[in-house]
């Protein structure tokens, strides 16, 4: 009976545990009732690995990752109508999915629910240091700093900048107004030591950061990057649209036009993408034709990469998603291609729209 009673124990805990790390993003999809459970997809396994868990830490939540957090996870409690007990609604917090270990975030109720504003991006500049070790949060837990930007609704060049280290009970605010020329703002990098929040249109802003027990933002300045590609028309001016996406890796920032028509049964349908990356000695957006050893992932919360060798690829690639769609896509640049791949077809119902997720020891 102790035996049984064991194996129990430990099958309940591997379920709650999430899968080992791997060259490349797992596909996470939420399923059922109040999206209790997620099923892990691995593409680059040889026989597509996939496993269903039940992670509390992620169950109604949205997950913002990029390439800076190396393997970190900002998880927000942002729905208004959704129970996460033991949670809040606005709670958020730090979760590493390798070891579970979590860090609490101070709430971001107040700026979510404030009217006029949206949630544009978050970001976290480098992973932090134990929490287990309270020394380290009272020293501001080195460099590493959490960032939410919330743009002003219809006001360009204007938004709220919420900073802390981790483990810091209240946010500290940069407002950022009436910068001339700079269009909405919308999602934001951390490249080689610098904050960079990319605008619509050919202005963006460079973020200065004082690494202190008090965090500060001396300065911003404002760059401007030319970009003097041509986008050839399809499916008639007024029925096509872009969806732009920004990646960082370690040695470059790529901007990604996902560009599809928006007509009868072609809605979302993703006709090509464009892919430029940021050329700083000539402050322009320069169009690649390969990506190289890069392999881009995006999604809606969610902007990572990997290395192509790692997989065991001879070239780069961008995997996405679509909303409302479980399936994914594979678009090579090379022969401006797209693959669509449906992983776990026998998925009870009802499924939800998946998301990126990186489970390393390290990130490129």
């Amino acid at each position: 009976m102790e035996k049984a009673e064991l194996a129990s124990t430990d099958q309940r805990s591997n379920r709650r545990s999430l899968p080992l790390p791997k060259a490349a993003p797992w596909l996470v999809i939420p399923y059922g009732k109040g999206e209790k459970f997620q099923a892990f997809y691995n593409f680059s396994e040889p026989n597509n690995t996939n496993c269903r868990k039940f992670i509390p830490e992620l169950k109604g939540k949205s997950a913002y990752q990029k390439n800076s957090h190396q393997g970190w996870l900002i998880v927000l409690c942002d729905d208004d109508e959704f129970d996460y007990t033991p949670w809040n609604y606005g709670d958020c917090f730090l979760l590493n999915p390798l070891t579970m270990e979590s860090i609490e975030l101070p709430s971001f109720l107040y700026w979510y629910t404030l009217d006029g504003y949206c949630l544009s991006d978050c970001l976290l500049t480098s992973p932090p240091k134990s929490s287990s070790t309270s020394a380290t949060l009272e020293a501001g837990n080195g460099n590493s700093m959490v960032f939410m930007l919330f743009r002003r609704e219809g006001k360009k060049g204007k938004a709220s900048l919420l900073f802390c280290h981790p483990g810091d009970e209240k946010w500290r605010t940069y407002m950022i107004e009436d910068i001339y020329g700079v269009g909405e703002l919308r999602s934001m990098c951390y490249f080689k030591g610098k904050l960079y929040i990319m605008c619509f249109g050919d202005e963006h802003l460079e973020i200065e950061i004082q690494h202190e027990l008090e965090p500060k933002i001396p300065s911003t300045s404002k760059i401007q990057v030319s970009n003097d590609v041509t986008y050839e028309s399809m499916g008639g001016v007024l029925d096509s649209q872009i969806l732009r996406y920004y990646v960082e890796t370690s040695d470059e920032i790529f901007m990604i036009d996902k560009c599809f028509i928006t007509r009868g049964v072609y809605q979302y349908c993703v006709t090509i993408m464009i892919i430029l990356k940021l050329d700083f000695s000539t402050m322009s957006w320069v169009e690649v034709t390969s990506l190289d050893d890069h392999v881009l992932f995006i999604s809606r919360t969610t902007r990572l990469s990997c290395s192509a060798r790692g997989l065991g690829f001879t070239q780069g690639c961008v995997y996405f998603t679509q909303p409302n769609e479980m399936c994914f896509y594979k678009y090579a640049l090379e022969d401006k291609s797209v693959m669509l791949s449906l992983p776990c077809p026998e998925l009870p119902k009802p499924w939800f729209p998946p998301n990126w997720l990186m489970i390393p020891t390290t990130l490129r």
